[in-house]
């Protein structure tokens, strides 16, 4: 359980960053749930991901990613850039 809001987005929609803020983990290279059933606990459950601190102390977790391996840790995102 937590405490967050879910956000659904459609297959291959770009995913913006919801505020300024530096990325503190990529985790890459986890198959498809849909293709690969025995994948379902890559990356924690959440599969694909990045996750970003922001300024005020929270994070926001961008979970279930296609592909995450264009970030990199410690990059700076603006509102509105591109995550994936």
């Amino acid at each position: 359980m937590h405490y967050g809001q879910d956000i659904h987005g459609s297959f291959g929609q770009k995913i913006v960053a919801a505020k300024d803020g530096v990325i503190v983990k990529v985790v890459t290279g986890c198959a498809s749930w849909s293709r690969n059933r025995g994948q379902r606990k890559c990356g924690g459950g959440f599969g694909n991901h990045v996750v970003i601190r922001h300024s005020d102390g929270n994070f926001t977790y961008y979970t279930h990613m296609q592909n995450s391996g264009a970030c990199s840790a410690m990059a700076r995102l603006r509102n509105g850039q591109r995550v994936s």
